[in-house]
C-alpha cells in the first residue's frame, strides 16, 4: 500500500501535487477554523494538517528513494538518515498537533525541542531530494553550489512543485521505460 502511494506521488503532476498537499489542505484548514466558534485549534484543524505532513514526508522519501535507486552507485547517497527523518518528521508533528490540541497549548522546552527537531528532519527531506535530483540530472558528484536552487525549491514546495515535479516524471518514465515494471512483463 505504501509503495502504491509513492508510485502516485511520484506519477503525479505538479498541478496534483500542488492541490493535494498545499491548495487542498490550506483550503480545508480555513474552512474548518472559521466554522467553529471557539479560537483553540481543533482536532479536526489537526487531523488535516497531520494527513498532509504525511503526504508530503511520503513525497519527500517516495522523491528520495526514487533518485537515490537511479543514481550512480559511485556518488548514491545513503538513505539510512532519509528513513530516519521521514519517520521523525511525522512522529514529531502528529506528537506536537496532540501536545497543542490536548494537553497543553503553551510552549515549553520540550514542544520547542520536538519541534526544532522535526524541522531540521524535514529541512534534511528538501537537502536529499535536491542532492539527489542534481546529482542524477548531472550525472556526477555536486557541491553545495551546484544545488542550492534546487533546494529551495524543495523547501518551499507549493511553489517548488510547479518545477521540480516535472524533472521527476521525465526521469520516472524514462526509469520505467528502461525497467518496465514486472506486470507490464508479465502482461
Amino acid at each position: 500500500m505504501f509503495n502504491k502511494l509513492c508510485d502516485l506521488l511520484l506519477r503525479a503532476r505538479h498541478w496534483q501535487l500542488f492541490l493535494l498537499l498545499y491548495a487542498l489542505p490550506t483550503i480545508a484548514q480555513v474552512a474548518w477554523a472559521l466554522s467553529r466558534k471557539e479560537q483553540s485549534l481543533s482536532p479536526g484543524v489537526g487531523a488535516i494538517s497531520a494527513a498532509d505532513e504525511f503526504l508530503l514526508v511520503c513525497w519527500f522519501w517516495a522523491v528520495g528513494k526514487f533518485l537515490s535507486s537511479i543514481s550512480n552507485p559511485s556518488f548514491q547517497l545513503r538513505t539510512r538518515f532519509l528513513e530516519f527523518a521521514s519517520i521523525f518528521a511525522v512522529l514529531s508533528n502528529l506528537w506536537l498537533l496532540a501536545w497543542v490540541t490536548y494537553l497543553a497549548p503553551e510552549i515549553d522546552f520540550v514542544m520547542f525541542a520536538v519541534s526544532a527537531v522535526g524541522s531540521i528532519c524535514s529541512i534534511y527531506l528538501a537537502y536529499f531530494a535536491a542532492k539527489s535530483l542534481a546529482q542524477v540530472e548531472a550525472g556526477k558528484p555536486l557541491g553545495p553550489k551546484s544545488y542550492w536552487k534546487i533546494f529551495l525549491l524543495f523547501l518551499f514546495y507549493p511553489v517548488g512543485f510547479w518545477v521540480v515535479q516535472p524533472k521527476i516524471n521525465r526521469l520516472y518514465a524514462a526509469s520505467h521505460q528502461a525497467n518496465p515494471p514486472l506486470a507490464a512483463i508479465e502482461a
